[in-house]
């Protein structure tokens, strides 16, 4: 049975990948003081949000593989989505009174 993979806000994921790029390997990823030495900011900013549960996430991120969160906007496009047409009209009159617009649901 595969384990789910953890979710990462997208710049925490895109500051990840520009590592890899470069041929960062995991065990520097892992390592607090590389991250500290190279000012991977997006990820120690995100790491001392809720240091224990995020280190745990980031852990599992690096070793078993992960997922971007979806933006919020994406979010609400799929449940635009899914709704039937007198919920879509309601989403798009909460939207329109936040004065949110979002491509493909109010825009």
């Amino acid at each position: 049975m595969s384990k789910k993979l953890v979710s990462l806000p997208r710049n925490v994921a895109e500051e990840i990948e520009s590592l890899k790029n470069v041929n960062v390997v995991n065990e520097f990823l892992l390592n607090r003081q590389y991250l500290v030495d190279i000012e991977a900011d997006y990820i120690l900013d995100w790491l001392g949000e809720k240091r224990i549960i995020n280190s745990y996430i980031y852990y599992r991120a690096i070793t078993e593989g992960y997922e971007i969160e979806e933006k919020p906007e994406d979010k609400i496009k799929r449940m635009y989505d899914m709704y039937k047409t007198d919920h879509q009209e309601t989403i798009r009159d909460v939207l329109e009174t936040l004065n949110i617009k979002i491509e493909g649901v109010n825009q």
